[in-house]
């Protein structure tokens, strides 16, 4: 809920009557029905190493609380688990039962040194309980197996008694039956499905160490599809698909096979199995060099046309299936001269880096997107100290705070989740998003992508009479989210600084 200051004047929002703003500055809210905000939108990479990143208390074998509270703080609805890159060398059977009788694991982040999971599959999804969030399994892909996936689905989905078979897969293993899976859930505390729904099949498989041709892909994807539908039918399926809608890609970031990707990843892997594809994923990062301020915010504007392509392609290639965009990682990804992660991942600049991105995606009505990552602790590989500057809460001790991605991130959570989409037109320079709450009010969230002087931006909320103003809290770069004054009088306006986030309540009059 936001919080007015009456009667006080703070920032650049003035208590005094002003002329009115021009038609060109007002932002136009379309009271109408709408769709209700998907969940999914409010999405964050929950990765497995060192207990999730501290979520886990190995002394005391729970969630921390401080993490609990934090992350629906946060605003979070939906986590993606075990990783990405870190998905493709999980075994989700090492990482059930007993801590005391689970095999390691390798860690595709640290030269694949092994550990012990203690946050497994069964710890994760109380996590997720506990915070309220929809789960987004990633299988693992390039050391897993089609037999392997159905196996977790039936751990997850499966009821106790089915005999259908899953197969031997290529090594020789026989992953048993449904209910055998089942059984052994039931065996670890939860007799109930967990009846998941979003499954992820590879991660940036067009890239680097896990890479491999798209007909590659899309021929195991095809396997990996039928194997885990066979399990359970209302499953969801996200495949991996490539950033440039063309598929032809930054060279220097997706050579596979030493030699440069394929000129159309995209085309052919709906081309292949389109049949069986739910989403197709686009990663989405800042540029590895970081941006002056003059293109900051104009940087997301890619996400747009990466979308617009690949959703081209599905409909030329397959017009009977209903396919969409999942933007199943983004962050600022920042780097330094000698190309390690940058500090500068965690500031307010990134923050609002990734917020216009965000709103790119609202914009798009892309339905799943998820930030990197939940929390990061220090890692000591060579290249990737900084690594920890992707994450959006910091653990000190048994306290969790958020960086400035985490608070500019559960600013559009506090605004939009949970409410009924509106339509918004919005005043070039800015962008806006707004929902009706069940409560009657209005939420509208605006980004200036200005770097000049502050701007007075009006707005316009019809039908349904009157309204005014009764809630304004800001982000800006100096990296703080407060709640600012209204004015009393022409409260249907504010001045807003350049490059910063707004979120606005509306009451009726």
């Amino acid at each position: 809920m936001l919080v007015a200051l009456a009667g006080s004047c703070i920032g650049f929002v003035s208590c005094a009557k002003r002329p009115p703003s021009s038609s060109s500055n007002r932002v136009a809210i379309q009271i109408a029905s709408g769709s209700p905000v998907p969940d999914t939108l409010f999405g964050f990479n929950s990765i497995w190493p060192g207990g999730a990143q501290g979520v886990w208390d190995s002394a005391t074998h729970r969630v921390r609380p401080a993490f609990v509270s934090a992350a629906r703080d946060l605003g979070v609805r939906c986590l993606r688990h075990p990783g990405g890159t870190l998905s493709h060398l999980y075994h989700f059977d090492r990482a059930i039962g007993p801590i005391s009788e689970r095999k390691p694991i390798a860690n595709a982040f640290t030269k694949d040194e092994t550990e012990i999971v203690e946050f497994g599959t069964d710890e994760f999804l109380e996590f997720c309980r506990d915070v309220g969030a929809v789960p987004l399994i990633v299988v693992a892909y390039a050391e897993g197996s089609p037999e392997e996936a159905a196996a977790w689905v039936a751990y997850l989905n499966g009821r106790e008694g089915d005999r259908r078979a899953l197969g031997r897969d290529a090594r020789g293993r026989d992953w048993g039956t449904v209910g055998e899976w089942a059984a052994r859930r039931a065996r670890n505390g939860h007799a109930a499905p967990y009846s998941v729904g979003l499954f992820e099949i590879g991660n940036e498989t067009d890239m680097k160490r896990f890479g491999c041709t798209v007909a590659e892909y899309a021929a195991r994807f095809g396997a990996f599809a039928d194997a885990m539908r066979a399990v359970d039918s209302s499953i969801r399926l996200i495949a991996a698909g490539h950033r440039d809608a063309t598929g032809a890609g930054d060279v220097d970031r997706a050579a596979v096979n030493n030699g440069a990707l394929p000129p159309a990843w995209n085309e052919t892997l709906l081309k292949t199995c389109g049949d069986r594809i739910d989403f197709v994923t686009v990663h989405f990062y800042g540029p590895e060099s970081e941006p002056d301020d003059e293109r900051l915010l104009d940087a997301p504007r890619a996400l747009r046309q990466a979308v617009d392509g690949i959703r081209e392609i599905a409909r030329r290639v397959a017009p009977s299936r209903a396919i969409d965009v999942a933007l199943t990682e983004t962050n600022a990804g920042f780097h330094t001269k000698d190309r390690g992660f940058s500090a500068e991942n965690s500031s307010p600049r990134a923050a609002l880096f990734v917020a216009a991105t965000w709103l790119e995606a609202w914009d798009a009505h892309i339905p799943i997107v998820v930030v990197h990552t939940l929390c990061v602790e220090p890692i000591a590989t060579p290249g990737l100290e900084g690594w920890r500057h992707f994450g959006v809460l910091v653990r000190d001790g048994e306290s969790v705070s958020k960086t400035a991605v985490g608070r500019a991130m559960s600013v559009l959570a506090r605004g939009l989740a949970g409410g009924t989409r509106l339509s918004v037109r919005a005043p070039d320079g800015t962008m806006a998003a707004a929902v009706k709450r069940a409560d009657g009010r209005v939420s509208a969230v605006v980004l200036s992508r200005s770097r000049r002087a502050p701007r007075r931006i009006g707005f316009d909320l019809a039908p349904g009479g009157a309204w005014h103003l009764v809630g304004h809290e800001r982000f800006d770069l100096g990296g703080k989210s407060e709640a600012v004054s209204v004015p009393t009088t022409n409260d249907d306006e504010l001045d807003v600084e350049p490059m910063s986030l707004h979120l606005m309540e509306f009451a009726p009059r």
